[in-house]
């Protein structure tokens, strides 16, 4: 005797179950990816962090501006980041040949002196952030008039430091406010800028691709001009924020 085959409506049944079950495993396993990438970009970034010091101790500089310096005509934020940026990726792969690479940018010159200290390479497969784009760099100690920007108090040269962790502006649905700062287990204070004095910053622009650090207060955020907003989502990952506040978007 031959077998019953199924009717229309079990396979239509077996159908909703798989489809059921399938809506309820997407979103785990792209959340399993998304932190998988997250947690790939933080070690990423403490590799190269560590390799950033270990260039610095090698150059017996006490900081990255007496090894680097820009050119006066980079009068804006992003000009400076993308220059920095460039070199870094130089340095970290090619030592003290990084000059001699294709990559290397043209406003940027490498002291002499710190050259003939480097090593041959620092992290030779240095490459680019879970998501396709480039980690971002930019050294220490922060000087906002190396852009321009005037500052007549401690406090206004706090304010316009361009790596932030959230915005300032309450305003801004979903965004926190300067009153919901807090201090973590180290001492960190969120929602405040990273520390002046950090000899290298490097963050990872997140999934969204864009940079959310650039902010200064009162609802104006800092992208070489004031006035525009810039809205990263929070969820760059960088080197000094130690609470990690780009967990929530991952």
């Amino acid at each position: 005797m031959k077998g019953r085959g199924f009717s229309l409506i079990e396979l239509l049944v077996v159908l909703a179950i798989v489809v059921v079950l399938a809506g309820i495993a997407t979103p785990i396993v792209s959340g399993c990816i998304s932190r998988a990438k997250a947690g790939r970009a933080q070690s990423d970034i403490a590799a190269i962090s560590l390799a950033c010091q270990q260039m610095l101790r090698d150059t017996d500089a006490s900081s990255f501006r007496k090894v680097l310096a820009l050119d006066e005509d980079v009068t804006d934020i992003e000009a400076g980041i993308e220059a920095y940026t460039a070199a870094f990726y130089c340095l970290l792969q090619h030592g003290r040949d990084a000059e001699y690479s294709t990559e290397w940018p043209a406003r940027v010159t490498l002291s002499p002196v710190a050259r003939e200290r480097l090593g041959t390479s620092y992290v030779p497969n240095a490459s680019t952030d879970p998501w396709g784009n480039l980690y971002q760099f930019h050294i220490g100690l922060w000087r906002t008039r190396a852009y321009g920007i005037v500052t007549t108090s401690k406090d206004d040269y706090r304010n316009n430091m361009p790596f932030r962790i959230y915005w300032l502006d309450d305003s801004i649905p979903a965004m926190p406010s300067p009153a919901d700062g807090y201090l973590d287990a180290d001492g960190n204070a969120y929602n405040y800028p990273a520390p002046v004095s950090k000899d290298i910053y490097v963050w990872s622009l997140g999934a969204d691709g864009i940079s959310g650090q650039k902010t200064a207060n009162n609802g104006e955020c800092y992208n070489g001009q004031l006035g525009a907003y810039m809205d990263g989502g929070g969820d760059d990952i960088n080197n000094w924020d130690a609470g990690g506040s780009w967990n929530e978007h991952y």
